[in-house]
């Protein structure tokens, strides 16, 4: 079977937010994603 997956963003802050797929970044074979949190900047994954 087909053992890879797309990076997808989503918000649950909005719920009228289109979920994303971001093709661009590849396909992933892992299932999640790392955080950058910085004060006073958008969060980064």
């Amino acid at each position: 079977g087909e053992n890879y997956g797309w990076m997808v963003e989503v918000s649950r802050a909005d719920p009228s937010f289109q979920n994303k797929k971001h093709t661009a970044l590849g396909r992933f074979r892992h299932e999640n994603i790392a955080f950058r949190v910085e004060a006073g900047k958008p969060l980064a994954a």
